[in-house]
């Protein structure tokens, strides 16, 4: 796989992030190659090293970004960065360490820690900047190198472009110029490689959809939403899609959540306000908690606007944060006669994909 053979290659130092949402454009300005530890289940047929340290209840993301580390790919690595996303990923870094002291790879560890309670007070804004701040020291310290504002300011101009074509691929989308399938590979192609990859992933898919015509179909199409943590495989995708629906948009923390957010230029002078922005008015998240008060109307417009008729929920296993969403969501979803869909996956789940095309087929009669 080219991504793989991509971290053979680099010559920047590669910092490997934890999901869900890390300050990708500090790393980048800093000469540092970041790369996002999740949507990576095809690289590892199986996860035995991780089951010999992970509970079997962890969800498959804190498996396989473990098995990463444990593994080969492993040691190409120079920095991990994580924050207090959730219980699980709040705890790995002590064990994956740990597990890497004991195979004398030493890898330096960087974290902050984002106030959940509130961002909306000066307080809080206070914290999060003093963590940034301690950030940036330690990566100064750990790799050699200064924090430029210029240089900052043009890896957010980079990572802004990229998250601008990412729009642009979700319209072609909507449109049915191309499947959801496509975006995810697009994203899956470039886990790996270099923010700039990702933009040249994008522009190609965006050039390929142009020459194309909106898919003909027997049937009128339903518009549905996906929302969850990870996009479903490619073979669940073409169910879906194969069943009548068109994925018009999507609440996916790995696709939209993760990058549909650049603090606007007008309202930030430096690395610090940009950050809190950024988190402070962050895509809507169970992970992050001081957004709760915000999913329902997000989901909402997101319905409203794309004319989606219905929501298929991808529940990651183990999941807490979904799922305790979840009753909330479909209790308010239903009132708005907005039909619902939960599917369910984990890391195991290889063999009861007709069932889940049962289920997609049998959703797709109620509309």
């Amino acid at each position: 796989m080219t991504s793989q053979n991509n971290l053979r290659n680099t010559d920047q130092p590669l910092i490997a992030s934890f999901p869900l949402y890390p300050p990708l454009e500090l790393f980048h300005s800093l000469g540092l190659q970041p790369i996002v530890l999740w949507g990576i289940e095809k690289v590892f047929q199986k996860t035995e090293n991780s089951s010999k340290h992970l509970q079997d209840y962890a969800c498959s993301v804190a498996h396989y970004l473990t098995e990463f580390f444990l593994s080969d790919l492993g040691n190409h690595i120079e920095g991990i960065f994580h924050y207090n996303a959730c219980d699980t990923l709040r705890n790995l870094p002590e064990v994956i360490l740990r597990n890497l002291e004991e195979k004398e790879r030493h890898v330096p560890g960087f974290h902050i820690h984002i106030p959940m309670s509130s961002l909306q007070d000066d307080y809080s804004e206070s914290y999060l900047k003093t963590e940034i701040n301690q950030l940036i020291g330690e990566l100064e310290d750990d790799f050699g190198t200064v924090f430029s504002q210029h240089d900052f300011i043009k890896s957010v101009k980079l990572y802004e472009k990229m998250r601008k074509l990412y729009g642009e691929v979700e319209e072609r989308v909507r449109d049915d110029l191309i499947s959801f399938s496509q975006l995810t590979e697009a994203f899956l192609e470039s886990t790996f490689q270099k923010v700039e990859y990702r933009i040249e992933c994008f522009e190609r898919t965006i050039e390929e959809s142009n020459k194309k015509s909106p898919t003909s179909r027997k049937d009128e199409p339903v518009n549905i939403i996906l929302s969850g943590i990870l996009p479903p495989s490619s073979e669940i995708i073409q169910m879906i899609e194969d069943s009548g629906f068109i994925i018009v948009g999507n609440d996916i923390a790995y696709l939209t959540r993760m990058i549909s957010k650049t603090p606007e230029r007008e309202y930030w002078t430096s690395v610090q306000d940009y950050y809190v922005d950024f988190y402070k008015n962050h895509t809507p998240c169970p992970t992050l908690l001081y957004t709760s008060d915000r999913r329902i109307p997000y989901l909402n417009d997101l319905i409203r606007q794309n004319k989606a008729e219905g929501v298929i929920f991808l529940g990651e296993k183990f999941c807490e944060y979904e799922f305790f969403e979840f009753p909330y969501l479909k209790k308010l979803l239903t009132q708005n006669n907005i039909k619902l869909l939960e599917l369910e996956f984990s890391k195991e789940d290889t063999s009861n994909i007709d069932s889940i095309r049962t289920r997609i087929e049998a959703f797709k009669e109620l509309f």
